[in-house]
């Protein structure tokens, strides 16, 4: 992450698995919040949005989008460049919101902008593995456990995440627990810590679908209360 193509603001940022191989990547919503000091270069290699309003005046404030590809071991690729519907165009994003819209497995990227319409992005990343989706559901409340721990097993290979959607700036995401698990066919458990802090084991499933885990209705741990 040390030397991106180009320094952008930061605004709506994500982690998340695009491309499915079990590591999360990451992508950046840019916009400046003040006009650069004298001196300072701006990036005008891209064009501005064709739908933003006030050009002239929002020119200052435009910067890119980007995307960074995890290599499974920490490191972060910048592949902006190679996603020029995202990233080739300027503007002045704010909000990032993350969601499977299509329901194909694959998570999507909604960018909010000043002065612009919102545009939304379709996944269409290639050579994409296997994934996921689980929803947190607690039947005594009749709502999603926002604050419930998912820890998936597949072989010898474990990956967490929380049922949390608001973990960007001014959005909320899809409620749904997302996974990428790579190569992997099948899922061998799934561990549920719900915010109350009971914790249950769920069955091992086939991949590729949606799921829906109830409180209550899983194997009580050792440790759960």
């Amino acid at each position: 992450m040390g030397s991106p193509t180009w320094r952008g603001t930061g605004f709506g940022t994500v982690l998340a698995d695009f491309d499915l191989d079990g590591a999360p990547d990451l992508a950046i919503a840019n916009g400046r919040i003040v006009e650069p000091r004298t001196g300072i270069k701006l990036d005008t290699s891209a064009p501005p949005d064709p739908a933003q309003t006030s050009t002239a005046f929002w020119t200052p404030y435009f910067e890119r989008n980007q995307l960074f590809a995890n290599d499974g071991k920490g490191r972060f690729k910048d592949i902006s460049l190679a996603n020029p519907a995202m990233c080739g165009i300027s503007g002045v994003s704010r909000g990032l919101a993350c969601a499977d819209f299509d329901n194909d497995g694959a998570l999507d990227l909604l960018v909010t902008s000043i002065g612009a319409p919102a545009r939304i992005f379709r996944n269409v990343a290639p050579k994409r593995g296997h994934w996921l989706m689980i929803r947190t559901f607690d039947p005594r409340l009749n709502r999603d456990a926002y604050g419930a721990e998912v820890t998936v097993r597949a072989g010898d290979r474990k990956w967490f995440r929380l049922a949390n959607p608001a973990y960007g700036y001014l959005c909320s995401n899809d409620p749904r627990v997302h996974f990428g698990v790579g190569p992997a066919e099948r899922v061998d458990e799934i561990l549920v810590v719900w915010p109350d802090g009971l914790q249950e084991s769920f069955p091992g499933s086939d991949v590729d679908k949606l799921l829906t885990l109830r409180r209550g209705e899983g194997k009580k741990s050792e440790n759960g209360k």
